[in-house]
C-alpha cells in the first residue's frame, strides 16, 4: 500500500522508564473533575464530575463536614485496604435533609459478578443524619476505577439523563471503612513468559487478560502497556458494555505488545486473547507451578484478512493526547492490539479551550509504519445545540471563539487543507439541528452513525431522502465510555497513497461501518458509493452479504433497505455465521439502498452487534436520488428545526458542553453568536426553499 508518512519512530534504542502504573491528574481536564478537600480515616482522596455540569463539593451542615454533589469518587487508603479480595462493611453517614433518597454505590470487586449495589434511603424524621450499612462482597480495592478510586456514591436515576438536565444530589457525611481481613496470600509463585503470535508466526500486541480460578485478574505487570484515559495513567482496563467482543463475565484486561512476563501465585489460569475482529479469539487454561518459568507461546488464526480485499479498517473518534512521542507511540500499539489500520486522534474543543491535545499535525505528524497509522484530527467546533463536529486529517487545527457557532467557516478551511468533515453522535447532542444548518451546503462528508454497539439510521436516512449523498462513519470516543476500535469504518481503499486513499474513501463514501458483521453489497455491478445510470425499465439486480466472527456472535438478520424503508430481509431464527441476499426489482425513479445487519446480542442501550454500509445510489432517466414525495415535509421539518435554533436562548439552551468552563464565555458571547447565525440561517432555509420547489416541478 506503499509508504506511511511517521514521525519519529520509536527504535530499539529508545528506552522508556516508567516509575508507577497510576498517575493522578489535580487538574480540572475535559471531564472538570474536582479533587475534594475531605478525608475520613480510611479514605485518603475523594474525587467529584458531574456530566455536563459543575463537580459536587464540600459543605458544611451542622457542624460536620459533608460532600453534596451527583456523584463521588473515594480512594481507600493503600495501607489500610489495597488488592484485598473479602468482605468488607461501609458505614455511610447520609444527610436526608438535603440528599436525594435513591443512592447507587459501585465498587472494585474481584470476579465479573456486578458490582453496584441500590440503597433507599428512609424518610426524613426526627433524626436529620442516617448511617447505611452496607456489606462489599469480595471488595478488590486496587484502584481500578475512573481516577484511580476504590468505589463510587451517586444519586441514583432511572433510565438515560438527559446530558444538560439537572442532576438529583447525594449528601455525604461521613464514610466508616471496616475490613474483614480474610484475604488468603500465597506464599509461592511462578512466571509466565507469554509471547503472541499473529498469522505469519512475528510478535503481535494484542488485548489479554489473565483470571485465576475465582475469576480475578491479577494486577497487570511492568510489561503490560500503559493505557491513557483522561488524566489517568494505568495497565489495566475495563472494557464497557459497548465492547460487544469479550468472551468473559470479567471485563477487565490489559493490553500486550506482544510479549508478557509477570510473576503469579501457583494455581490454575485462564488466559483471554483477542485482535479485533478479523481474529480468532483464543481461550487457554494453564497452570504455574512454585519456583517455575512458563513459557507459552500463543498463535493467533485469521478469521478474515479485510487488507487483502481491499478494505482498511479505521477509528475516526479517539480522544487521547499526544504530547510526546511516547504518547504517540503508546497509541499506536494499542491500535495493533486492536488491529486498527487508522486511528483519528482528535483534540477536544469548546468555546473557552481545548483538551487532548495534538502536538503533530499534517503529514509529518502521522506516527506508524507500515498500513498502520494515527493522524491527528479534531472534534471542534462542538455545542450540545448545534451539535459536534469531526474534521480528519488535517495539516493544522482551526477555531475561532468568536464566531464559535459558526461552524461553516471551520468546514470550509478544513476543505482547502484537504481534510474530511462531518458529524459525531447522530441522534444525540444536537446533530441534526447542526446538519440541517451545514448538509445543503455539500459540506458533511460523513455522519456518525454508530458508536458504543448503537447504529442509528434515522436523521441519516432524512437527508438521503432529501437527496444529499453523505457516508457513514463509525467512531468511538474513546475514552468516553468506550476502548478504541469498539466500532470501526471500513474503507475500500485503491490508491496506494496510504493513508491518503482511507480519506478519500471516506470522503467517497465506499465505506461500511461495524462492530462485529463484514458486509459485502453489489448492485448490478457497482459496489458502497457509487452512483449508477439507469434508464426506466431496466433491471436493478442487487447481491449482498453478511458474515461474522463465530467468537463475536451469530447473525440474526441482514436488511435490504430502499429510501428508508425494509424491501427485504434473510432472519436466521437460530443465528448463522453467514446471510445471503439476492433482490432483483424495475427501475422506476431515482433512488438509494443501504444493506444493513444485525447479531443476535441485541441491546436497548449499549452494546449491540450491527453494521450498516454506504449507499448505492440509483439515478433513473438523470433524476435526483431522493424520495420526492417526502421532500416537501422533511425540508420544512429542517427549516422549522433552523428557525428554533435561531431563536434559541441561553436559558432555553440549558448548560452547554464543559458548562464547568464554558458558562462565562458563553454567557458573554451567546447574544452576539446568535446574530452571527442568521445569515446563515436564511441562506440555509433558502436551499431547502429551492428543494421544495424542485420536488413540485419534477
Amino acid at each position: 500500500m506503499g509508504p506511511v508518512f511517521s514521525h519519529r519512530i520509536l527504535t530499539a534504542t529508545t528506552l522508556l522508564i516508567v516509575l508507577q502504573t497510576n498517575t493522578y491528574s489535580h487538574e480540572v481536564g475535559a471531564r472538570g473533575s474536582q479533587i475534594l478537600d475531605w478525608h475520613s480515616d480510611e479514605i485518603s482522596r475523594v474525587v467529584s464530575f458531574t456530566p455536563y455540569g459543575a463537580a459536587g463539593k464540600a459543605v458544611i451542615i451542622e457542624g460536620k463536614n459533608c460532600l453534596q454533589g451527583f456523584q463521588f469518587y473515594f480512594d481507600v487508603l493503600d495501607n489500610f485496604a489495597f488488592d484485598v479480595d473479602e468482605f468488607v462493611e461501609l458505614a455511610i453517614e447520609f444527610d436526608l435533609a438535603t440528599s436525594t433518597k435513591a443512592i447507587r454505590l459501585d465498587y472494585d470487586k474481584n470476579g465479573g459478578e456486578s458490582t453496584t449495589t441500590f440503597i433507599d434511603l428512609p424518610p426524613l424524621d426526627d433524626e436529620r443524619f442516617h448511617v447505611e450499612h452496607i456489606t462489599l462482597e469480595r471488595a478488590r480495592f486496587a484502584g481500578r476505577g475512573d481516577f484511580g478510586t476504590d468505589f463510587r456514591i451517586s444519586a441514583h436515576t432511572e433510565g438515560e439523563i438527559q446530558p444538560r438536565a439537572d442532576r438529583p444530589h447525594a449528601t455525604v457525611c461521613d464514610i466508616g471503612v471496616e475490613r474483614s481481613f480474610s484475604t488468603s496470600r500465597s506464599d509461592e509463585y511462578g512466571w509466565i513468559n507469554l509471547t503472541i503470535q499473529n498469522e505469519h508466526g512475528d510478535k503481535t500486541p494484542a488485548r489479554v487478560a489473565l483470571y485465576n480460578d475465582s475469576e480475578s485478574m491479577p494486577l497487570p505487570a511492568m510489561s503490560a502497556l500503559e493505557i491513557k484515559d483522561f488524566a489517568d495513567l494505568s495497565r489495566t482496563m475495563l472494557l464497557p458494555v459497548g465492547t460487544v467482543n469479550w468472551p468473559s463475565g470479567n471485563r477487565y484486561a490489559f493490553y500486550s505488545d506482544g510479549h508478557y512476563r509477570t510473576r503469579l501465585p501457583t494455581g490454575d489460569y485462564r488466559l483471554v486473547v483477542t485482535k479485533g475482529i478479523e481474529y480468532r479469539f483464543v481461550e487457554k487454561r494453564f497452570r504455574i507451578d512454585d519456583d517455575t518459568t512458563l513459557d507459552l507461546s500463543v498463535p493467533l488464526e485469521r478469521w478474515i484478512n479485510m487488507p487483502l480485499l481491499g478494505w482498511i479498517s479505521g477509528d475516526i473518534h479517539v480522544h487521547i493526547p499526544r504530547r510526546d512521542v511516547s504518547e504517540s507511540h503508546s497509541l499506536w500499539l494499542q491500535a495493533q492490539a486492536e488491529d486498527l489500520h487508522v486511528v483519528n486522534s482528535l483534540e477536544m474543543g469548546n468555546i473557552a479551550t481545548t483538551h487532548f491535545p495534538q502536538s503533530y499535525w499534517g503529514k509529518d505528524g502521522r506516527y506508524g509504519q507500515n498500513t498502520r497509522v494515527v493522524v491527528a484530527g479534531q472534534e471542534d467546533p462542538r455545542t450540545a445545540v448545534r451539535g459536534h463536529t469531526i474534521h480528519l486529517n488535517l495539516i493544522e487545527p482551526t477555531r475561532d471563539p468568536d464566531r464559535y457557532l459558526l461552524y461553516h467557516e471551520v468546514f470550509e478551511h478544513v476543505a482547502e487543507q484537504g481534510g474530511v468533515s462531518g458529524y459525531a453522535h447522530l441522534n444525540r447532542l444536537g446533530a441534526r439541528v447542526g446538519m440541517a444548518l451545514d448538509v445543503p451546503f455539500g459540506l458533511v462528508k460523513f455522519i456518525e452513525v454508530l458508536q458504543r454497539g448503537r447504529l442509528g439510521t434515522d436523521v441519516w436516512f432524512e437527508f438521503l431522502n432529501l437527496g444529499y449523498k453523505i457516508a457513514p462513519a463509525a467512531g468511538s470516543d474513546a475514552p468516553y465510555g468506550a476502548r478504541i476500535g469498539d466500532v470501526r469504518s471500513y474503507v475500500k481503499s485503491e490508491d496506494s497513497q496510504f493513508p491518503d486513499g482511507w480519506f478519500a474513501g471516506l470522503s467517497g463514501a465506499h465505506t461500511f461501518v461495524t462492530n462485529g458483521p463484514i458486509l459485502d453489497f453489489e448492485l448490478n455491478g457497482f459496489g458502497m458509493g457509487d452512483e449508477v445510470s439507469l434508464s426506466s425499465g431496466e433491471t436493478i439486480s442487487i447481491n449482498a452479504s453478511a458474515s461474522i466472527n463465530p467468537d463475536i456472535d451469530r447473525l440474526d438478520r441482514i436488511e435490504l433497505v430502499e429510501q428508508g424503508k425494509v424491501i427485504s430481509k434473510i432472519i436466521s431464527a437460530d443465528g448463522s455465521n453467514v446471510l445471503e441476499l439476492s433482490h432483483e426489482l424495475t427501475a422506476e425513479h431515482g433512488t438509494w439502498f443501504v444493506v444493513r445487519a444485525y447479531g443476535k446480542n441485541q441491546k436497548s442501550g449499549d452494546g449491540s452487534v450491527a453494521a450498516a454500509s454506504a449507499p448505492i445510489y440509483v439515478s433513473v432517466d438523470g433524476q435526483r436520488t431522493w424520495k420526492q414525495g417526502q421532500v416537501v415535509a422533511l425540508a420544512n421539518n429542517m427549516k422549522y428545526d433552523l428557525d428554533r435554533l435561531v431563536n434559541l436562548t441561553l436559558d432555553s439552551a440549558g448548560r452547554l458542553d464543559e458548562w464547568f468552563e464554558t458558562r462565562q464565555p458563553w454567557i458573554s458571547n451567546w447574544s452576539s453568536q446568535q446574530k452571527l447565525l442568521q445569515e446563515r440561517v436564511q441562506k440555509a432555509k433558502a436551499k431547502y426553499d429551492e428543494l421544495i420547489q424542485l420536488s413540485a416541478g419534477q
